[in-house]
């Protein structure tokens, strides 16, 4: 059984920045007076795709960085596990069913759950402004956005549809207020999407139109379904780079280890993030954890690359090696598989989150080899210290960075500054970086920090 994940994704294309620009430039928030601090408060709404969560989108708001978002407040709603048709009736995180893939223009309609309208009333009723106020969505999401805008009874400041379709009939037209018809639609749709198919995207501009509703259509040549609107975003408020003669890097690789719980498909954005010419040549991994029994979750089933028995994870926590060093094995085969492939060893980094920052450090320290690089972001020490003796002298010539929120309240920042001291013992490079006030979560200043980071130890090609 093949299940469909309609995620965030990869681009593979030349983008068009008009329909972007026209979302940034004219849709947005209005300001109370000119000048950039005085913004009045705004309210951006993101709906995720079929498969994905809220938590997981939530980098996107860190890269909108103009002053006019300063007093902005983001929504990243998970949508609730229902049974999905076109999946075979398996449970998963969806807005409304979805009956076949690819989605055309002519696909059932599912207008039963189509509802985010409690949200909107909710900011409104703290003071926003209803023109202050965007939905935006990817996918599924998008489809929902259109709906939710369009049977909202205000005009709202505009609806952002990235790669959705008209989720509902055309009798629902009639329910539309004149308020709502004049809620701006951005359409942003890649012409060779092949799970939401480019004629359902294009189907929705003129049936809007012919109700009296402005839509954009901006169009992504030879862009499929997993188009990145992370990517859209960066270019459009990130200064473009100036022309400079071609960097020719070795193939690297980078291996991204996600935190309990979460998926490999909903990290895969994060490689966007990595600009930089030195990645143009950068394969990228972002394998997903098997489903296993965790301890401190009364034994539940939940994707886990190892068992975890408590939370807060404190540095003298029990550790399970068992499942780790099963957990270690694997990813040895995915960096094996990669130096088999003609990656240099030097040019492999491996990356995690959270437990995926504690799988990376074991994974790094008892690989045979000297790598480019292990990034533990907000992990731990997942081994006793017996283990340090097996590890063996290129392993320790590995660089570990380590990033930690001092606010952590899921794997405590002492659990963090323990790993180190340790490493440093036993003749192992670490660069330990704390992050006032950060909790349990990732922000923009270290991925640019680890970007910087792995950018410096990248090797040119001869």
């Amino acid at each position: 059984m093949k299940l469909v994940l309609l995620t965030k994704p990869i681009t593979l294309l030349t983008l068009t920045l008009s329909g972007t620009l026209l979302f940034t430039l004219v849709f947005r928030p209005n300001p109370s007076i000119r000048r950039p601090d005085s913004m009045a408060r705004s309210f951006i709404l993101w709906l995720h795709g079929l498969g994905d969560s809220g938590p997981a989108n939530q980098p996107i708001k860190n890269l909108f960085t103009s002053p006019e978002f300063r007093n902005t407040n983001w929504s990243f709603p998970s949508a609730p596990s229902n049974p999905v048709t076109c999946n075979y009736g398996a449970v998963m995180p969806s807005w409304f069913d979805i009956h076949e893939i690819p989605v055309t223009a002519d696909s059932p309609k599912d207008e039963s759950s189509l509802n985010v309208h409690k949200m909107i009333d909710k900011e409104i009723a703290a003071g926003t402004n209803p023109n202050n106020i965007f939905v935006c969505g990817f996918s599924q999401g998008g489809a929902l956005t259109l709906a939710s805008v369009l049977l909202y009874p205000k005009t709202l400041g505009g609806g952002a549809v990235f790669s959705g379709w008209v989720p509902f009939n055309s009798s629902l037209i009639n329910q539309i207020s004149p308020d709502a018809k004049r809620t701006p639609i951005l359409w942003s749709h890649g012409m060779d999407d092949r799970t939401v198919l480019f004629e359902a995207g294009q189907a929705g501009p003129p049936f809007l139109e012919k109700a009296g509703i402005v839509a954009s259509l901006s169009l992504r040549v030879l862009l499929t379904v997993t188009l990145s609107t992370t990517v859209l975003f960066t270019l459009v408020l990130r200064p473009g780079p100036s022309f400079r003669r071609p960097v020719f890097m070795a193939r690297s690789f980078i291996l991204w280890l996600h935190g309990r719980g979460d998926s490999g498909p909903a990290n895969e954005p994060i490689k966007n993030l990595f600009t930089s010419p030195e990645f143009r040549n950068t394969v990228w991994s972002f394998p997903s954890a098997p489903p296993n029994p965790v301890t401190f979750y009364n034994g539940a089933i939940s994707p886990s690359w190892f068992d975890i028995h408590e939370v807060p994870i404190t540095a003298d926590s029990p550790k399970d090696e068992i499942s780790l060093v099963k957990a270690v094995e694997n990813v040895h085969k995915m960096i094996d598989k990669e130096i088999a492939a003609g990656t240099n060893p030097n040019n492999i980094f491996v990356c995690g989150f959270s437990q995926g920052g504690a799988l990376t450090l074991a994974s790094v320290l008892l690989y045979p080899k000297t790598l480019g690089g292990g990034a533990v972001i907000s992990g731990w020490v997942p081994f006793n210290p017996s283990l340090i003796d097996q590890i063996s002298p290129d392993a320790k010539r590995t660089p570990i960075l380590w990033l930690h929120g001092m606010d952590d309240e899921r794997v405590l920042f002492k659990a963090g500054l323990a790993g180190p001291p340790l490493l440093e013992n036993a003749g192992i490079s670490c660069e330990f970086k704390p992050y006032p006030g950060l909790t349990h979560t990732i922000i923009s200043e270290e991925f640019e920090y680890l970007e910087s980071w792995i950018k410096t130890r990248l090797q040119c090609s001869s």
